[in-house]
């Protein structure tokens, strides 16, 4: 293998490399078009190169979008989402966020220019947005509720904090940038504590917040009669130990899973929990009932 094959391989993202990252290490744009030329290298933008076939993965492209468009950019909006695994998002476009100045359009990508700073942060090899200035870009464009499930995921998965997302605000956000007003609107009515253990659970708790019940604790951590320790989805623990549980589309989908799910609703019974269930799909079709119905338990 030639000096610059093997320099190229070390350099590469996911064996992806640019035009300037060839140069770096001694290879030549004659070289360049000879390997394309003989099949061992393709071209995946323009100026950046896989090393052998193109995968076709769309992480790949990705990544040979954020190398084409330069030093500086990220991918960002709706592939950061993806990237970040931050669950509203299962099919997305490639998307990069590029510096201004910048000059490089690449291929088939949509591509969003800024005088701002770009906090970038790399997954797996590919640079991205970071994940408060994803969620801030989230707000510009997608509806609240799916921003509210993509914050509740990013703090779930420790990706983020309240904190680190009001933080980020004050030194980013303000007038004129696009995101700020629905971002902050997200942090100033969001539960105290925890966050959601589902993107159902943030739908539940828009329902209990818009009936202005209560507040809540989330994910409410109690013990049952056998000593066992349970986490209840949200909790009134002030006012009569009551607790209200959201089942998802899927629950109960075995007999393990009944039988398991039983004994701990008795064994929270047995301690003194009062529980009230409900559907998601209740939640979605009948808010105003499970509204009704939660403030009557919670009253009694």
């Amino acid at each position: 293998m030639k000096e610059v094959d093997r320099r190229s391989e070390d350099v590469a993202t996911r064996r992806l490399l640019t035009r300037g990252q060839v140069a770096e290490v001694g290879g030549s744009d004659n070289q360049i078009r000879a390997r394309i030329n003989s099949g061992r290298w393709k071209s995946a933008q323009a100026g950046v190169y896989s090393i052998g076939p193109l995968s076709g993965d769309w992480s790949d492209l990705v990544t040979a979008a954020v190398l084409a468009a330069g030093n500086g950019s990220a991918a960002s909006h709706r592939t950061a989402l993806k990237l970040w695994e931050l669950e509203v998002i299962r099919r997305a476009p490639v998307e990069v966020t590029v510096p201004i100045t910048h000059g490089p359009v690449p291929y088939g990508v949509v591509v969003h220019r800024t005088r701002r700073p770009i906090p970038t942060e790399v997954i797996s090899g590919t640079i991205a947005t970071s994940v408060e200035r994803t969620l801030l870009d989230a707000a510009s464009f997608l509806p609240r509720l799916m921003v509210e499930k993509a914050m509740e995921a990013a703090i779930r998965k420790q990706l983020t904090s309240e904190d680190k997302v009001a933080s980020f605000l004050s030194l980013q956000g303000g007038r004129g940038v696009r995101g700020t007003k629905a971002l902050r609107g997200i942090l100033s009515s969001r539960l105290s504590g925890p966050a959601a253990g589902s993107g159902g659970e943030v739908e539940f708790g828009i329902l209990i917040r818009k009936a202005r019940l209560p507040a809540p604790q989330r994910q409410w951590r109690v013990t049952g009669a056998s000593g066992a320790i349970y986490t209840v989805d949200y909790g009134w623990p002030n006012l009569g130990r009551k607790g209200a549980e959201l089942d998802g589309l899927d629950a109960h989908s075995s007999a393990t899973a009944l039988d398991s799910d039983l004994w701990r609703q008795n064994d929270l019974l047995a301690a003194g929990v009062d529980l009230r269930r409900y559907t998601l799909r209740a939640v979605r079709q009948r808010p105003d009932e499970v509204a009704a119905d939660l403030r009557r338990f919670l009253r009694g």
